[in-house]
């Protein structure tokens, strides 16, 4: 079984969307503090979604605590500021009524506060622009003077990387995929070394759109998933599990993983590809559905056992693209 309507179901029930997060207003309201307390003699600065919001490839958190990346460019040369320097300013501006700010290594953190607890945060990219280069601010209060820095970067060209990807229906697969997979990997990875953007990237080089090309070309996300997941897995497998991050800097986004992390994360992958292929086998739906929700955690939906008794499913032939 494909499994193609449970598919498309929870991709809806996962997939971040501005109406479930309300995320322009949060964003709008955060900009509009930003544009009446910056002090006066401040470079002139522009806003730009950046991150999985930016790329239409963020799921709903488990935690429920919403977040948005937010990249603040300011129009000076890195010598008018510190990284710090300028991080303090936009922490002092921003940390007032139901926000509490921090300054991260990479960013400002705003957490807007609900009953004592996060309801939501934003994470405020510091960028200076000299002429039409970007350099990220790095640097938090405990840092070391030669940890604080102005990182070259290019925040644009990775968003219009992962967008030229793919194009049609095959960019709408490859969203709904690599929603599968983060929702996954936060379900069963515990820990923050195999970040969203590694995610991102390992799947803008290597997804292959999957469609059932003698049943109307329909989508088989399943097939796709399997896979990105067993790519993935050889990768590991042959110690070649390095995602380059294709813009400036080009830095490894796998490089925090240890050795330790890599064997578990190649034994994870090992459960999500046999649950896809004892899916893929099965011909009761109810059955083949309740296999993908271990996996893929309760949001999967489970059609009723009566009701999903099918007749073998008659031989497909699968492309590897819609085009």
């Amino acid at each position: 079984m494909y499994c193609q309507q449970q598919f498309n179901e929870y991709y809806q029930a996962i997939k971040i969307n501005e109406e479930k997060a309300n995320l322009i207003e949060k964003r709008r309201i955060l900009i509009d503090a930003l544009k009446s307390g910056l002090p006066e003699d401040i470079p002139n600065w522009t806003y730009f979604n950046q991150g999985s919001y930016a790329m239409f490839t963020g799921v709903m958190p488990l935690d429920g605590n919403y977040d948005i990346d937010v990249g603040l460019v300011f129009e000076m040369d890195r010598s008018n500021y510190t990284p710090l320097a300028i991080k303090k300013i936009i922490c002092n501006t921003l940390n007032k009524g139901n926000r509490s700010v921090e300054i991260k290594y990479p960013c400002v953190r705003v957490n807007y506060m609900k009953d004592g607890e996060v309801d939501f945060h934003v994470d405020l990219a510091i960028y200076c622009k000299e002429d039409d280069q970007y350099y990220i601010a790095k640097g938090d209060l405990n840092s070391e003077e030669d940890d604080t820095f102005w990182e070259i970067a290019a925040p644009r060209d990775l968003i219009t990387w992962v967008q030229d990807c793919f194009e049609g229906d095959d960019r709408s697969q490859f969203r709904r995929v690599l929603s599968y997979m983060k929702r996954w990997r936060n379900l069963k990875i515990g820990h923050s070394n195999l970040p969203s953007i590694a995610l991102t990237v390992f799947a803008g080089e290597y997804f292959v759109p999957k469609f059932d090309v003698l049943n109307d070309n329909k989508p088989r996300d399943l097939l796709a998933l399997k896979d990105l997941a067993t790519t993935m897995k050889n990768k590991l497998d042959w110690g070649m599990f390095n995602i380059q991050l294709p813009v400036a800097p080009y830095t490894n986004l796998a490089s925090k993983l240890t050795d330790l992390q890599k064997e578990t994360l190649k034994d994870k992958l090992e459960l999500l590809i046999t649950a896809l292929e004892d899916a893929e086998t099965e011909t009761d739906t109810h059955k083949a559905c309740c296999k993908l929700a271990k996996q893929l955690g309760d949001d999967f939906p489970i059609p009723e056992a009566e009701s999903a008794k099918q007749n073998a499913q008659r031989p497909v032939v699968v492309a590897g693209s819609s085009a």
